[in-house]
């Protein structure tokens, strides 16, 4: 597991990401992406950095798709 690491949400689920991922980081589920994604907010607060790619347990096969988690789901800027 070159350049991973293991993290806690502070929800409380379990992945594992980039090594470089940090405090404060996001996990993003993107639409059409086989993966959640982390993600950190740009300097502005409105735009998202790629860190990288992520394995959460319980998020892989769609688990997370309450009606509660789709009214969350909205467009953000990548840079």
């Amino acid at each position: 597991m070159v350049n991973r690491s293991l993290y806690r949400t502070s929800n409380g689920y379990l992945g594992l990401g980039p090594a470089s991922a940090q405090k404060r980081d996001e996990i993003w589920l993107i639409n059409g992406a086989l993966v959640p994604f982390v993600m950190r907010r740009h300097v502005n607060q409105e735009a998202l950095m790629h860190v990288g790619e992520s394995y959460m347990h319980g998020f892989m096969l769609g688990e997370m798709l309450t009606p509660e988690f789709r009214t969350r789901i909205n467009k953000v800027h990548i840079v």
